[in-house]
């Protein structure tokens, strides 16, 4: 956005890793004080954001998850002068499924849903999920995530042939299963002998997945890799991505992975069937349910199997042609189908229409935007 002649500042409790120099950067800390239990950083965005906006009114605030963020945004412009900005929230996933899919979050999400001024999501899926859990009939917008397939490396980390796993090692990810599918891939008749699975980073379940490694007598060939800001150099080059996730709004993991031509074999669940075309650009894993249907107060992880798994993996071990030739069709499906400049104009169009609508809403005058 920044390129196409927008001013952007971006608002976070510490700078992302991949954020680049030259976009302004607000951090957001709170103190410490005895009197909370943890710092009210909440409170801190708030704050920030009405003290900016007096200093260099905003025209729109795109605040990321419905819960906190475009709650908090709403609170935000509660305080903030005129003229006030438009807020559109991005809905990634955890926001509805998971923590606002929760009694007790359950009202704040409905009415964040219908008060801000534009709504999009990452996936059809996402959407629907949507509708079905909140009752929702305003306009959503699906604007999927995208990648910069020119940008990613072309070269790979040296040593043996591997598999490729990342995530941050949460229940739904499914780490531990991971390494129960490697397990029996090992065994299998004409795998690589020196084949080796890397996991890279880190969370809850990687104590439990290193464990699993153990059992199975195969810590040897398994590398922890640890959390990084560089999770690219670590997959290009891989035989295969592994993604058994129990839920998916996106899966832009799955993504990233076949811009950079290795071939994802995923659940077949969530937005992962709009991201992978099953048997050309990856393949996708019949799983009996989505971890996130009905009315369920917490994660339940869904029985995958992993015979799926193990056999499509054993595909891609031992056919270098097809692994080569649905590695190429993967990094063309990321450079044809999600690319940045498709997103962001659907983005521009939605900040324009959010800033007529609140326009017309406040009646105070033209809105200027930027550019």
């Amino acid at each position: 956005m920044q390129r196409r002649g927008w001013e952007v500042t971006l608002f976070a409790h510490e700078r992302p890793a991949r954020l680049h120099k030259d976009v302004p950067f607000v951090r957001t800390q709170a103190p410490s004080y005895p009197l909370f239990e943890s710092p009210p950083h909440d409170l801190a965005l708030c704050s920030a954001l009405v003290a900016e906006h007096e200093r260099a009114p905003f025209d729109i605030v795109h605040a990321h998850y419905a819960i906190p963020h475009a709650a908090l945004a709403l609170f935000a412009r509660s305080m903030m002068r005129a003229p006030l900005p438009a807020i559109v929230t991005t809905l990634h996933g955890t926001d509805v499924t998971l923590v606002g899919a929760q009694a007790s979050f359950h009202p704040l999400v409905r009415w964040t849903l219908e008060q801000v001024d534009a709504v999009t999501a990452v996936s059809a899926h996402l959407m629907a999920a949507t509708r079905a859990r909140f009752g929702v009939e305003r306009e959503l917008h699906v604007i999927p995530n995208w990648v910069e397939v020119a940008s990613t490396p072309t070269t790979r980390e040296s040593g043996p042939p591997r598999l490729v796993h990342v995530s941050n090692f949460r229940a739904l990810k499914n780490a531990p299963l991971v390494v129960d599918v490697f397990a029996a891939l090992c065994v299998k008749p004409g795998v690589p002998q020196d084949l080796e699975l890397w996991m890279v980073g880190a969370g809850p379940d990687l104590a439990e997945a290193e464990r699993r490694a153990a059992l199975h007598n195969i810590t040897a060939r398994v590398r922890w890799i640890g959390a990084t800001a560089e999770p690219a150099r670590y997959v290009a080059g891989a035989h295969a991505f592994v993604l058994p996730s129990g839920a998916e709004a996106f899966g832009l993991a799955a993504l990233e992975a076949m811009a950079l031509g290795v071939v994802p074999v995923a659940s077949a669940i969530g937005g992962l069937p709009e991201v992978i075309e099953d048997g050309v650009s990856g393949f996708l894993i019949p799983v009996a349910e989505d971890a996130f249907n009905g009315p369920k107060e917490a994660f339940q992880a869904p029985p995958i199997e992993i015979a799926g798994f193990v056999s499509r993996l054993y595909e891609l071990c031992v056919d270098d042609g097809a692994r080569e030739r649905m590695g190429r069709a993967a990094r063309e499906r990321a450079a044809t189908k999600f690319t940045p400049s498709v997103m962001m104009d659907q983005y521009e169009s939605v900040y324009r229409a959010a800033l007529e609508q609140r326009r017309r809403s406040e009646n105070h005058g033209t809105c200027v935007s930027r550019p």
